[in-house]
């Protein structure tokens, strides 16, 4: 038997008020390898590869605690807490000021 892909959904998000976003799922599409190679993408997101339409699906909100840009804390919808740290990327060798 060949594995099958896990399907990439294609987030979207839209502010409904200044600390709430709502999420969606706009789109999912699935590129599947056969033996090392990609075959063609099948996809429901808007673009060239997708035939069908496919309906903003509600994916759920959560609503924005503290965010001074490099520290952001949220509550989902399910009523857990995220903390999230905004890390600087390491500056590239030989890129050094």
């Amino acid at each position: 038997t060949v594995p099958l892909p896990a399907p990439r959904a294609t987030p979207q998000f839209e502010i409904k008020e200044p600390d709430t976003v709502e999420l969606f799922v706009a789109g999912i599409s699935v590129a599947p390898k056969l033996f090392g190679r990609e075959l063609p993408n099948f996809s429901s997101a808007d673009g060239p590869s997708s035939p069908l339409p496919f309906p903003n699906l509600p994916f759920g909100f959560f609503k924005v605690l503290y965010n001074d840009g490099e520290l952001r804390i949220i509550r989902t919808g399910q009523n857990w807490v995220s903390v999230n740290e905004r890390r600087q990327q390491p500056a590239a060798p030989g890129t050094e000021v």
